[in-house]
């Protein structure tokens, strides 16, 4: 399984991220900073909605047709996606008419390797058993770095055997260029890691560039940078991402 393992992550194309964890002031009451319409203006292109919303191998939870859409870019290794992870049940709870789409953006600030080896098993996990089995395995891997403070290879290998996934490497090939892809769209939107979130209706997806223009305030994003500055602490940027988030897909 080890060498099966450095070969296949041979095969990834990383990209360098950054995904900053430092201590900043709390501001948990922070709103959304006044730039969000610029990376807003940058999702609003047709390319851009198609690969967020369109993308039949991304993983996602909640309702298929959603009217609504929550699109985050995580990271496993990361201790703020993490935290933000124990949210998506109570905003789908809440929320039953929205799905949230899971975007890999592994950060060369930490463990790059082993979080990149761990989207792709996630990969393997959605396409082996839809939302479901991705659920298991994403809420175990986040488990696992919120309770021992990191992942490994091996834990993430005994997770995919006690949830029978199926170690492919011909679909881990395919879910290298799918991460890829994921973080060449995020940087594309301005994103500079892990932790962003891009609230917006799933029927921008039919409209051209003109008629998504017009949308633009349709459009909410939460920016790593604005996560960052928002709070001081994993938890404090878990419940602050929440209640932006569901802000936005009441006031949408």
């Amino acid at each position: 399984m080890k060498k099966l393992t450095i070969a296949l992550l041979g095969t990834s194309l990383i990209l360098m991220s950054g995904c900053s964890e430092q201590n900043t002031k709390n501001k948990t009451e922070v709103a959304i900073s006044k730039d969000t319409i610029n990376y807003s203006a940058n999702v609003a292109n047709p390319k851009i909605i198609n690969q967020l919303l369109n993308d039949n191998k991304t993983p996602y939870l909640g309702n298929k047709n959603a009217e609504k859409a929550v699109v985050v870019f995580f990271d496993y290794s990361c201790s703020k996606c993490a935290e933000i992870s124990k949210e998506v049940s109570s905003i789908l709870k809440n929320n039953p008419n929205v799905k949230i789409i899971f975007k890999p953006y592994p950060s060369s600030n930490r463990d790059m390797t082993v979080a990149n080896y761990a989207s792709l098993i996630a990969y393997e996990a959605y396409i082996q058993g839809g939302p479901a089995l991705f659920d298991e395995y994403n809420k175990s891997i986040f488990q696992t770095r919120i309770s021992k403070g990191k992942i490994t290879f091996d834990e993430i290998n005994s997770i995919a055997d006690k949830l029978n996934i199926k170690i492919d490497k011909a679909q881990l090939n395919e879910a290298a260029k799918e991460e890829l892809e994921s973080r060449q769209l995020g940087k594309e939107i301005g994103f500079d890691g892990p932790h962003a979130f891009i609230i917006l209706p799933t029927n921008l997806a039919n409209m051209d560039k003109n008629e998504l223009n017009k949308h633009l305030n349709e459009i909410h994003v939460i920016a790593d940078k604005q996560t960052n500055e928002a709070a001081s602490t994993p938890e404090d940027a878990a419940k602050w991402v929440s209640n932006q988030i569901q802000n936005a897909l009441t006031n949408s």
